[in-house]
Formats: structure tokens, C-alpha cells, sequence
């Protein structure tokens, strides 16, 4: 998962009090296929960072339609968006199988450090550190 040697890799470099706020909000979670992750124009608590399995990413057409997007798996980020947006999802996303995420409260996310990482790119691979 997500750990300090793969972030210094990246570049991020936090103040210890960044630091400190951005592990202590870290948690593993996980959903089972069917369940819900992210609910569409729904407040978002976390941004999460898929270790394992598949999502399903459903945003809407011009008429507000659920329409299917694509599907993220190992090394994709969730809720990313959301930091940019306002807090509120964009899109259904939910589990295809049984999923396990790291997630980061949003509130964490308004680091700029962290934001910038969130931000600067719409996939982070975390394979690295298995």
C-alpha cells in the first residue's frame, strides 16, 4: 500500500505536521461486489486508492442517465476529482468484486502537497510497494 518510501519516490515532501495529519487519517476499507464507494452528487469523506480489485465508474449523459465510464482497479484513485470539485462525487462507483482501498479523509486532502499529488494525475500506480 501507500507508505512514506513510495511517497518520497513521487516527490512529496510534508512537513512533519502535514506529515503527521496525512497518516493519521489513512485507513484500509473494503466493499464487497454490489456495494456502493462513491454515490453520485453525495458528499465525499475519503479519497481512496484502489490495493485490489475492480470498480465501476457510472457518470451520467446530457439527460442525467447512469451510463457506464470504465473501470478502475489496482493503482487507480477514487474521489480525486472531488478535491478539485467541491467535495461532491461526479459518479457512481461501485465495486465489481471485493475491493480493497487505502483511503485518505478529504479533509487531509486539502494539504497542498497532497493535493498537488492527488491532482497532477488521474492514475498512481501503487504496485510498487505491493
Amino acid at each position: 500500500g501507500i507508505n512514506a518510501e513510495y511517497m518520497g519516490a513521487l516527490g512529496i515532501n510534508l512537513t512533519p505536521e502535514q506529515s503527521a495529519a496525512f497518516w493519521a487519517t489513512l485507513t484500509t476499507q473494503h466493499f464487497e461486489f454490489g456495494d456502493s464507494v462513491l454515490t453520485f452528487n453525495q458528499p465525499v469523506e475519503w479519497v481512496y486508492f484502489v490495493i485490489s480489485g475492480r470498480v465501476e465508474v457510472i457518470g451520467r449523459d446530457g439527460e442525467g442517465k447512469p451510463v457506464a465510464v470504465l473501470e478502475k482497479g489496482r493503482g487507480d484513485l477514487l474521489g480525486e476529482l472531488e478535491v478539485i470539485t467541491g467535495n461532491v462525487s461526479v459518479a457512481d462507483v461501485v465495486a465489481l468484486e471485493r475491493v480493497e482501498l487505502q483511503a485518505i479523509s478529504m479533509r487531509a486532502c486539502v494539504l497542498d502537497a497532497v493535493q498537488w499529488w492527488l491532482c497532477s494525475s488521474p492514475k498512481r500506480s501503487v504496485a510498487a510497494t505491493g
